[in-house]
């Protein structure tokens, strides 16, 4: 559900659903390195106009988007994604 996220409390949103936000194709699994995956995004984000503000593990909420099973889980990372515009389109709270 998308909305406006508070100060205090940046929403995550996986790679995948960025990928897929952004029409970027991102090959962003597990067999890949953690700093590659972010080079990468980083790289993709500032192409366009967004900014990577962290980055987080957080197994169980990538579940709940991607269904992913748990052995797929222990290493897939979220990364927490601002617009520099703060446009509320990409934000997702859960």
């Amino acid at each position: 559900m998308a909305g406006v996220a508070s100060e205090n409390q940046l929403p995550y949103i996986t790679a995948y659903r960025y990928m897929l936000m952004s029409s970027i194709e991102l090959n962003l699994w597990c067999e890949q390195a953690v700093n590659d995956v972010v080079l990468k995004l980083e790289l993709l984000a500032l192409q366009s106009g967004l900014s990577l503000q962290a980055v987080a593990v957080d197994p169980e909420r990538v579940d709940r988007h991607l269904g992913l099973s748990p052995r797929r889980l222990k290493s897939y990372c979220i990364f927490d994604i601002v617009r520099t515009d703060h446009a509320a389109g990409l934000y997702t709270n859960n």
